[in-house]
Parts: C-alpha cells; structure tokens; sequence
C-alpha cells in the first residue's frame, strides 16, 4: 500500500477511504469491460501525472505512488491536506516524501 486517506462526512454523511497500492501487471493487455468503460489504455508515468484533473490532494497522492515505483518507501506517515471538492480536510497517509 502506498497511501490512504480517510475523509468523514462525505455523501450520504458516511466516511469516505481512497486505497492506492502499487501493483504490477502480469501481462500488458487490457481487457476492458465494453458495457462499464469507454476507453482503456496504458500511459508514459511522466504524461499520466501532468493530467490536469490531479491537484491538490490527488497530487500528492500520484507523486507517492510514482515514489514508490522508483522502489523508495519506507513506511506511512500522515499529512492533513484541504479537500478540494468540499470544505475542509482529510488525512493523506503516505509514504515519506524524499529529503531533498
């Protein structure tokens, strides 16, 4: 696992968790569901993190996954980062960000 957030008070009021785990493929094909998805394609990491739907917490979220494909983790640590659909916050635990 590479991080989680928690968020309460989401829809319907209940609490909300967002898993992201890095997991490699056994094979490159892509099977897609036709009735569930319109398009399915593998991406270069660089072009999938410069879409412009991740900011913010989504952000940080990517560039720990991307950390931890480079092979650094060392465990999670939490930060407390603005939502951006709604008001206020929610807990990102992650992996330590590199000491630069």
């Amino acid at each position: 696992m590479v991080c989680f957030r928690s968020a309460h008070g989401g829809a319907f009021g209940n609490s909300d968790f967002y898993f992201v785990c890095l997991l490699k493929p056994i094979t490159s094909e892509i099977k897609k569901q036709e009735d569930e998805i319109a398009d399915a394609q593998w991406m270069n990491l660089d072009d999938f993190l410069k879409l412009p739907y991740y900011k913010g917490l989504y952000q940080e979220v990517m560039q720990f996954g991307a950390q931890a494909l480079e092979g650094n983790y060392s465990g999670l640590v939490s930060t407390e980062l603005p939502i951006i659909f709604r008001a206020g916050n929610a807990k990102l635990y992650h992996i330590p960000k590199p000491k630069l």
